[in-house]
C-alpha cells in the first residue's frame, strides 16, 4: 500500500487535478489509518465532484476517526442533500447525535428518517446499541423494534442480565 501512495503522489505532483487519482489516493490512505491525509485528498476530489456520494462516505469516515464530528456531520447532510434515500447516512448522522455531539432529539428525529429510507444494517445497529455513551435507548430501541430490526441480545442494557425464561 506505501508503495501505491508513493505512485500516486508522483501522479498527483505531474496532474494535481486528476480525480481518479485524488479519490484512490483518498481512499488509500484511510485503509492505511491517515485520515488527515485522506480529508486532504478527498476534499479537492470533492471540489471537482461534489455529486459523489462515496467520496463523502470516504469523507465522513476520515473525519469520524479524527473526531471532526461537525465535519462528518456536514458530509452525511451532503449525502442526504444529494440522495434522501440514502440511509446509511441518515443513520451515521442518527449515531454521531446519539453518542457524541449529544443532540438526541436530532438524533431521533434522523433516525426515523434512516429507518423510513429503508436502514438495515444490523452490524451498525448492534455498534450503535453497544455505544456506552447512548441517549434515549428506550426510544431508540423502540424505533428499531417497530422496524424489526432490534437484535434480540440488545434488549438488555449493557451491564445487565436478561431475565430467565422458565423452562
Amino acid at each position: 500500500p506505501q508503495e501505491a501512495m508513493e505512485k500516486f503522489t508522483v501522479l498527483l505532483s505531474k496532474a494535481p487535478e486528476d480525480t481518479d487519482a485524488l479519490f484512490a489516493a483518498g481512499s488509500l490512505l484511510l485503509s492505511l489509518d491517515d485520515a488527515a491525509g485522506s480529508g486532504d485528498m478527498l476534499a479537492r476530489y470533492l471540489a471537482k465532484k461534489p455529486a459523489d456520494t462515496e467520496g463523502w462516505y470516504l469523507l465522513a469516515a476520515g473525519a469520524e476517526r479524527q473526531k471532526k464530528y461537525a465535519r462528518a456531520l456536514e458530509a452525511y447532510e451532503k449525502i442526504v442533500a444529494l440522495d434522501p434515500a440514502q440511509g446509511d447516512a441518515w443513520f451515521g448522522e442518527t449515531r454521531l447525535f446519539l453518542t457524541v455531539v449529544e443532540e438526541p432529539q436530532r438524533g431521533l428525529d434522523v433516525l426515523e428518517k434512516a429507518l423510513a429510507a429503508g436502514f438495515k444494517d444490523a452490524a451498525a445497529v448492534k455498534a450503535l446499541l453497544e455505544s456506552p455513551g447512548l441517549m434515549e435507548r428506550d426510544k431508540v430501541e423502540a424505533a428499531l423494534r417497530s422496524r424489526g430490526l432490534l437484535p434480540e441480545q440488545a434488549r438488555t442494557a449493557p451491564g445487565t442480565v436478561p431475565a430467565q425464561t422458565p423452562e
